[in-house]
């Protein structure tokens, strides 16, 4: 078989005990899919439908942010996804969560949460695993942390010489 998942033609022939092959080839095919769903990641700090870019490595200085999950699997498509949030306190925006509502075998829906506070040391994680029609699983997070604190004051000093 070709590497790579989708779409893969098979071919046997048998050979009896006397060591004869059978006549002709016997073929069938099947789909190869040994990837989980893709997750990607964005941020928007404009609205909940607008404006992602991927999200900031780790801080943000945003009161308010958008993060959204994409899922993707042309395969064989999504079966289940699963999210979480620790700790919790982020809306998940149900109408603009397509995986909420998922039809077994869809090929891509999106999770999308509302940050607007941050008080916690350590920011929010959001995670999200996902599992395909062929029962290939894959998981993913998202953290960010709200930085609150401007930058101190440098002072300066200037020696007489």
């Amino acid at each position: 078989m070709l590497p790579g998942d989708g779409s893969k033609t098979v071919y046997v022939q048998y050979r009896d005990q006397g060591g004869a092959l059978s006549v002709g080839t016997i073929s069938d095919s099947i789909t190869l899919d040994a990837t989980g769903p893709s997750i990607a990641w964005a941020c928007s700090t404009t609205a909940v439908d607008a404006g992602y870019a991927v999200c900031p490595a780790d801080w943000t200085t945003a009161s308010s942010v958008w993060v959204r999950a994409t899922l993707s699997d042309t395969v064989t498509g999504i079966a289940s996804v699963t999210d979480t949030q620790s700790p919790a306190g982020a809306d998940l925006v149900t109408a603009s969560s397509s995986c909420r509502s998922l039809t077994a075998g869809a090929a891509s829906c999106t999770l999308v949460w509302r940050r607007t506070t941050d008080t916690t040391t350590g920011g929010t994680t959001y995670g999200v695993s996902a599992r395909d029609v062929a029962g290939t699983a894959s998981a993913g997070s998202q953290q960010l942390r709200r930085d609150t604190l401007a930058p101190a004051t440098p002072s300066v000093v200037v020696n007489a010489n």
